[in-house]
């Protein structure tokens, strides 16, 4: 029996899903909607599967899959981030599964209508080292201001040395790269395929995510560099996507040379007759290697599923051109970043050396000394923020007042918001932009915004999170992004009382959740830095 919901065991809501039959979890009565947890949709990767892409699920024994307890991804954050961070480390390998809420109204007009809802799909963040479908939040607090019904999933993927090794060596002994973006893919044509069944229409899926979330989405739509035709969803929201390049098969090497090292392996076929426990370790001593500020492992140029860095394919116009796209930002996503020293300049030439693999002198010049020249005060506008986060953007350099806000500059527009400029040009700045300069205004601080459930507190998981200050920016975001989803326009039917978010067009405008509430700016994305980052000069 289903908490507030149907009476016996055979009004229990089911979906053949052909390989076995899911019976809901459980029924929300608050928020009205039905849970179905954990449906695998995809076989656990594990023995033989282990480093290889993801295959389809196992049929069930009993063909009821709804006892399945699918596990969160194994996880491994760097040392540098841990501190006493009580981070969720159990985890295993059979994770490839997701959860779906279905409104009552959504399941009950499935057979009325030949045309399902729409559909939010949440991929999260954690530097492709850490995270889980619901780590960040529930994804009710969305469901709750959404004008009309949509479906809201939340999908796993491997992580780590599980999901991100890669290397011509690697490469050579039968290991896949990517096996992380694979996944997620899997995930999406899963939902192609089923998601009809729930209620949902494959023709309106909008992704959405948060940093390595995001930058996840950001390869998903340059994926196989557009030549593999329809993406499998429509629409997608990208919240301050985030990666370190990776393109050097000496780097990819290296690190798939020290996941043997610690396992005390030679080959990958050693490395795959690992157990589990001992692979997690080994997957932590590796994340441990990660220099300040970074978590080592991630996507990487394969030269199939990702041909090239995103920001050149969209350049080439290699990707799919029908996405529409709503992209978000922070004031200062490079401040956590940022290691506690004294930032001189021979640390920012280390710093880019390890950052930018194979970076030249010259190019390195250029940075330092035409993209972000030394500390000066002249030319400063207002600042957006307040105290030691505060970010003073303005059409030229300098942008900063000492030299660690510098490196903080240089790291947000290297690793993040170079993305979004990049995404809105190619898209004919026919975009929806917002930036969240809220205080602290560090990456991450919309995440508690999109999350916001009322009466509830959705990430008490996530330590260093920043609360929610304000409910009524934190609907009023929820609004735009559902709003998005349902219209393909986060202003809706135009009935709102909300400030209108209008597309980023030549102006390259955005809306500012700011303290004062919310206002039109102009994207601080929209720079001759974020434009020279996406030529990827440095690999």
């Amino acid at each position: 029996m289903i908490a507030g919901g149907t009476s016996s065991v055979e009004d229990v809501p089911k979906v053949d899903l052909d390989y076995a039959i899911h019976e809901a979890s459980g029924y929300d009565q608050k928020g009205d909607f039905y849970l179905f947890n954990n449906i695998p949709y995809a076989a656990p990767p594990t023995g033989d599967r282990r480093f290889h892409p993801p295959e389809p699920p196992l049929r069930r024994k009993d063909d009821n899959e709804s006892s399945y307890q699918g596990d969160i991804p194994p996880q491994a954050i760097p040392i540098w981030a841990r501190g006493s961070i009580e981070w969720p480390y159990a985890g295993g390998e059979d994770c490839l599964c997701l959860d779906i809420k279905v409104p009552r109204a959504a399941w009950e007009a499935r057979a009325a209508t030949s045309k399902g809802v729409p559909v939010l799909v949440w991929i999260y963040g954690g530097g492709y080292t850490a995270g889980s479908k619901e780590l960040f939040g529930s994804g009710a607090g969305l469901l709750a201001r959404s004008e009309t019904p949509i479906i809201y999933v939340a999908i796993n993927y491997r992580l780590g040395v599980f999901g991100f090794l890669a290397g011509p060596d690697y490469v050579s002994e039968g290991g896949t790269p990517n096996l992380g973006l694979l996944d997620q893919r899997a995930a999406l044509e899963w939902i192609q395929s089923n998601i009809s069944a729930f209620g949902g229409d494959p023709g309106r899926v909008t992704l959405i995510g948060e940093s390595a979330g995001a930058g996840s989405i950001y390869y998903q739509i340059t994926a196989y560099g557009g030549s593999a035709g329809k993406s499998p969803f429509s629409q997608a929201i990208l919240q301050s996507p985030g990666f370190y390049p990776i393109t050097s098969h000496e780097v990819m090497n290296r690190h798939y040379h020290a996941a043997l090292r610690h396992a005390n392996c030679k080959t990958l076929e050693e490395l795959k007759s690992l157990s589990e426990q001992r692979l997690k370790e080994v997957n932590l001593a590796v994340v441990d290697e990660a220099p300040y500020g970074q978590f080592l492992l991630g996507p990487v140029v394969d030269g199939t599923f990702t041909p090239d860095l995103p920001g050149k394919l969209l350049l080439s116009g290699s990707f799919d051109t029908k996405i529409k796209v709503m992209l978000g930002q922070c004031y200062n996503e490079g401040c956590d970043y940022v290691e506690p020293v004294d930032i001189t300049s021979s640390y920012l030439s280390m710093y880019l050396d390890r950052t930018f693999h194979g970076i030249n002198q010259s190019t390195k010049d250029y940075i330092t000394d035409t993209l972000y020249p030394a500390v000066a005060t002249s030319d400063l506008e207002k600042p957006i923020g307040t105290g030691v986060n505060s970010i003073h953007y303005s059409s030229k350099p300098p942008y900063y007042t000492t030299p660690r806000a510098r490196l903080q500059r240089l790291i947000s527009d290297a690793i993040y918001i170079q993305h979004n400029n990049a995404i809105s040009t190619a898209l004919n700045n026919n975009t929806y932009n917002y930036l969240m300069s809220l205080e602290p205004g560090k990456h991450g601080t919309d995440v508690p915004y999109t999350f916001y459930n009322e009466g509830k507190e959705e990430i008490p998981a996530v330590p260093g999170m920043a609360k929610v200050k304000s409910k009524e920016l934190a609907h009023a975001l929820q609004k735009y992004l559902t709003n998005f989803v349902i219209y393909g326009d986060p202003n809706g039917t135009g009935e709102s009382d909300l400030p209108k978010m209008r597309v980023r067009g030549g102006e390259c405008v955005m809306l500012n959740f700011a303290e004062t509430g919310i206002e039109e700016t102009r994207d601080p994305s929209a720079k001759e830095q974020c434009v020279w980052w996406q030529k990827g000069l440095f690999a």
